[in-house]
């Protein structure tokens, strides 16, 4: 049974099932059995420089560049639009996308099991077959889109803004209702409403 490094209950239940999975790290001898290299590390934004660190990522991709170039390689932290294009050339990873994850704070295993959609930056055989493994772990018949990585980069950005702004609206809402005497919650689930 594996340990998860985050606070999320759902997790440690279904860690603590008999799965089929085996993680391999850079410093396991045998890494270049593996298939698939995902990379879902943090970045982060810099307000200042208006920039992501993305320092962490290409660590990890001059590392895989050194180990196996047959390596399908799938990166899932959020970086700006055209980095993985750049990535692709900078490091000579022809085998390299951007395939974004759009995950609630503690609800990570129902998120990726029941995910709204899935977006794949590539539509070459090692993309397929992702996307096909993608499906075969959900739950769920959902929508598999193949774009362009850039596609895929700037979809994840802006569902990020938008999900922001929505907050920042239905406080608003929120607000508005409560000073004037009125439910917010029936005028949100009213609002909602609309397909």
């Amino acid at each position: 049974s594996m340990e998860s490094p985050f606070l999320d209950n759902e997790l440690d239940k279904y860690l603590k099932k008999d799965l089929k999975l085996r993680a391999k790290f850079f410093e396991d001898n045998d890494i270049d059995e593996c298939n698939l290299a995902i990379i879902a590390t943090p970045t982060d934004y810099d307000e200042k420089t208006n920039e992501f660190d993305t320092s962490i990522v290409e660590n990890i991709l001059i590392k895989l560049s050194e180990l196996n170039n047959d390596l399908a390689i799938v990166i899932k932290s959020t970086v700006p639009v055209g980095f993985t294009r750049n990535a692709q050339k900078k490091f000579g990873l022809k085998n390299l996308f951007f395939s974004p994850e759009f995950l609630r704070e503690g609800h990570a295993i129902q998120d990726n099991l029941f995910p709204s959609r899935v977006i794949i930056g590539s539509s070459y055989e090692h993309a397929k077959e992702y996307g096909l493994l993608m499906q075969e772990v959900s739950k769920i018949k959902n929508k598999t889109y193949y774009l362009s990585n850039d596609e895929a980069e700037a979809i994840k950005l802006m569902s990020n803004t938008y999900l922001a702004m929505r907050i920042s609206f239905f406080n608003e809402v929120d607000s508005f209702a409560l000073k004037n005497r009125l439910n917010p919650r029936n005028i949100i689930e009213g609002i909602c409403a609309d397909q």
